[in-house]
């Protein structure tokens, strides 16, 4: 067939033009192949770029939003979890009948503590505190720092009997931890707490900060009757 086809070259000098042209379109036909290769793998790469780029973002949005819910000390959560996550579960809870309940503990004599051993040592006392507490925390229980030396438990859905167990045991851990405290009030000498709680199924008008108040009010009626731990009707 190549031969055929020199035969009908007229002369040398043409088939060597031919040939060239040949030979240049082949390597244009290459380097365009090699130029795709390059640019599909150039396109993989940046897809690959793009994806790790794309995960390292979401990492860094996820880590952002729990420093934004978490407070630095503690690691609980703060406040901001009130309106994301705790206030719509109250809302669920009247809808669906589930039982809602408030825990408000409080570090007695704190100040004094803090006075004494300086700023420093309340801090540690603060953080083996919550410690006890978050590792409590699930998708039905949540505890936050609620002020200075103040928390806060919120349980969904959970039995009233296991709110008291919850917090009996946080009074027993805490006692545990044998921190000295020589100003406080209390008989023993160490760092104790206070819990107050509240817990219902809530009603159409019923508001969460109700609930919280509700608490708080039983925090200091068992801070004024001498009871660590105390519940409504108790």
């Amino acid at each position: 067939m190549w031969y055929c086809f020199c035969k009908m070259i007229e002369n040398e000098q043409q088939l060597y033009h031919l040939l060239e042209i040949y030979y240049e379109l082949a390597r244009q036909n290459e380097r365009e192949k090699e130029k795709m290769l390059l640019e599909g793998m150039n396109l993989k790469l940046k897809m690959r770029d793009m994806k790790r780029r794309q995960k390292e973002m979401k990492k860094k949005s996820l880590k952002y939003k729990k420093l934004a819910q978490h407070d630095a000390l503690t690691g609980l959560y703060n406040r901001t979890i009130f309106s994301q996550k705790l206030v719509p579960l109250f809302e669920e809870a009247k809808t669906l009948g589930k039982n809602i309940g408030v825990l408000i503990a409080d570090i007695n004599d704190f100040k004094q503590y803090n006075d004494y051993y300086g700023h420093v040592s309340g801090d540690h006392c603060i953080h083996d505190i919550a410690e006890i507490m978050r590792i409590l925390c699930n998708d039905q229980i949540y505890f936050v720092r609620y002020g200075g030396d103040e928390f806060l438990g919120f349980f969904y859905d959970v039995e009233v009997a296991y709110v008291k167990q919850i917090a009996q045991h946080l009074y027993q851990e805490v006692k545990k931890l044998h921190v000295e405290h020589a100003k406080t009030l209390h008989y023993e000498k160490t760092i104790s707490i206070t819990i107050g709680c509240y817990y219902a199924i809530p009603k159409d008008m019923d508001d969460f900060f109700e609930f919280i108040a509700k608490a708080d009010n039983e925090l200091y009626r068992g801070k004024n009757n001498g009871i660590s731990v105390n519940f409504p009707n108790e």
